[in-house]
């Protein structure tokens, strides 16, 4: 017996199905979706663990061990995972974002063993020794200046979040604080891999050519299940939404050509639906050329040369963020106008049957295309699973979407994307 109980039997289209198991023992999730439309698997380990999970003073964490993985373990010399991968064939990588880590293998579906033997061992046996360690907070902290010190946008970015989440742990960055990062001890690491870096705290995402769903669960749990003994349980994580912000604008001078400006305003988690009804809404907004605010500000008034607008999707809150681009020969004030004038334009008007009918046909197509490769899927249920507490959240945004009016984006708009509750980070011409 595998150990594992069966807990969600769900369609995903026509004869597939994703089935959610719970190993008794250990308590790891697995997620497994069969699709035999080549014999290949995403084999994705999905920790309930990012930036979110840190404490103040302790930030990067989470970022820190995306690179730590790739290292060495006691068992296994520096490289050889990936050199591994690579021999079978396959290819692999990670990312660590506020609600979650995740690391993504790809390879031929005959190499399932190889990938949990990998990937158990460095769950388990990761060389947190200072040689490796100190060689990985140098490359760290070289991609912290490269991504925001040297990055106008990457700097914006991190400002808008500090300012308009506060003290909540979203408004601290992914990738932490260069002190912090400096400041992390060897007992700061070995704690926070020994409470999140175990199968209590991890879902496993397998989807492709599975063969006999049996074999993958026993496989699984000779791989994971003794691991039970020697890892302390996360503690539950403190779920609690962002204090309410006012108004605020920040301007730092920058070395850049013409000004540039994000916008956010802190929103419901993604399993509200009125983060889906604000997700359209920025698709009304900046979806493509003809959407209202990109065709006004970047073609028919050259006042900006991009435009992008989006929601984040998180659990304990959602983010919607505009980010504007002026031209050298215009104030960003006169594309901040539009901003307003756009977004009270939602809050007071239906949309058109046609343009959201346009909107939402792009959003849909969006959705079914990631979901064509195994590793689409695999991401997709895995995101679904940790960030929505339940992948069938993933399934159900089709019918989301569809039951979504005009009415409810009004609403929404009206509701969320109110002036005073704007933040801004701006950067203008040092000169």
């Amino acid at each position: 017996m595998s150990g594992f109980s069966l807990v969600v039997d769900h369609p995903l289209r026509g004869q597939r199905r994703v089935r959610k198991f719970e190993h008794d023992a250990s308590g790891l999730t697995v997620l497994l979706l069969a699709d035999d439309s080549a014999p290949v698997l995403s084999y994705q380990t999905w920790f309930k663990v990012g930036s979110a999970d840190e404490q103040p003073g302790k930030t990067g964490l989470a970022h820190f061990f995306e690179h730590l993985m790739f290292t060495q373990t006691k068992t296994r010399g520096p490289g050889a995972f990936d050199r591994a991968i690579e021999s079978c064939g396959g290819d692999t990588n990670a990312a660590t974002w506020l609600d979650w880590t995740y690391y993504r293998d790809s390879v031929p579906a005959t190499e399932l063993q190889t990938i949990i033997d990998l990937e158990q061992d460095r769950m388990a046996n990761l060389d947190l020794s200072n040689e490796v360690v100190e060689s990985e907070r140098e490359v760290v902290l070289n991609e912290r200046r490269e991504r925001v010190e040297d990055d106008v946008d990457g700097f914006l970015d991190e400002m808008l979040m500090k300012e308009a989440f506060g003290r909540h742990p979203y408004g601290w960055p992914t990738i932490g604080w260069q002190p912090d990062i400096e400041g992390l001890t060897i007992n700061d690491l070995e704690s926070f891999y020994h409470q999140y870096y175990a199968p209590s705290s991890a879902t496993i995402v397998v989807v492709g050519s599975l063969g006999s769903e049996q074999d993958v669960l026993s496989a699984l749990a000779s791989g994971y299940g003794w691991m039970s003994a020697t890892k302390s349980r996360a503690p539950e994580r403190q779920v609690r939404p962002p204090a309410a912000r006012v108004a605020s604008s920040l301007r730092y001078p920058k070395p850049v050509a013409a000004e540039r400006g994000l916008y956010g305003w802190v929103t419901p988690g993604q399993t509200d639906r009125q983060w889906a009804a604000l997700e359209m809404a920025s698709q009304l907004l900046a979806g493509g050329p003809s959407a209202r605010l990109y065709r006004e500000l970047v073609i028919e008034r050259e006042l900006a040369s991009s435009v992008h607008c989006s929601m984040l999707p998180l659990s304990q809150a959602g983010f919607f963020e505009v980010g504007i681009h002026s031209v050298a020969e215009h104030e960003l004030r006169e594309s901040e106008e539009v901003l307003d004038a756009q977004l009270a334009r939602l809050a007071d008007e239906l949309a058109e049957p046609g343009e959201l009918a346009k909107v939402r046909a792009g959003m849909l197509t969006d959705f079914w295309a990631e979901l064509t490769t195994v590793d689409g899927k695999a991401e997709s249920l895995g995101h679904h699973e940790l960030v929505c507490g339940d992948f069938r959240a993933l399934l159900s945004y089709p019918e989301t979407l569809a039951s979504i009016g005009a009415e409810e984006i009004r609403d929404a708009v009206r509701a969320v994307l109110a002036p005073n509750r704007r933040t801004a980070a701006i950067a203008y011409p040092e000169s």
